[in-house]
């Protein structure tokens, strides 16, 4: 972890103003929170892409509802356990964990929407400047969207190519 640490502080933005030492804390939970976000999603979309996609892309409209709205909201907990509701039960019909494969989803989800929820809060409690949270809010979008859509790309990239029609066929 030390490490992991150490490497974020290489990817620091640098300027000539100096940075807050508050902020600097703020950055690398960002960081940190961002990475593990990639990580999960990442894996999650290996495992079962169709429901993660539609999983992440319901984060995604959450996040163009704040980014939407006058004022962002301080409280999420309608947002909250409205995702929430679209999380799988644990174990084949809710009876119970048989297998490993019957958690990945649950808990991955669970995992993912947490995240997103504290880089959410983190940001809105740490970042003063309104233009710089809005920007951070529509990063953290992008990232998931972008997540999304690049297992699609890789995918298609993928596919072996029809086989081209000959002159004879024709």
């Amino acid at each position: 972890m030390t490490s992991f640490m150490g490497l974020l502080q290489t990817i620091s933005y640098t300027r000539k103003i100096p940075i807050k030492k508050d902020l600097i804390m703020t950055q690398y939970r960002l960081k940190l929170l961002t990475t593990l976000t990639n990580v999960i999603t990442t894996h999650l979309m290996e495992f079962n892409e169709a429901a993660t996609s539609a999983f992440v892309m319901r984060l995604v409209s959450y996040l163009d509802e704040i980014q939407g709205a006058a004022t962002l909201p301080t409280q999420h907990d309608t947002a909250h356990f409205e995702i929430r509701e679209h999380i799988p039960e644990a174990g084949p019909n809710g009876s119970g964990p048989d297998k490993l494969e019957d958690l990945v989803l649950p808990y991955g989800f669970s995992l993912l929407q947490e995240m997103v929820f504290n880089l959410i809060v983190y940001c809105q409690a740490d970042v003063q400047s309104t233009q710089l949270r809005k920007a951070i809010l529509q990063e953290i979008r992008e990232i998931l969207n972008a997540l999304v859509e690049s297992k699609k790309m890789i995918d298609e990239a993928m596919l072996p190519e029809a086989p081209a029609v000959s002159e004879q066929q024709l």
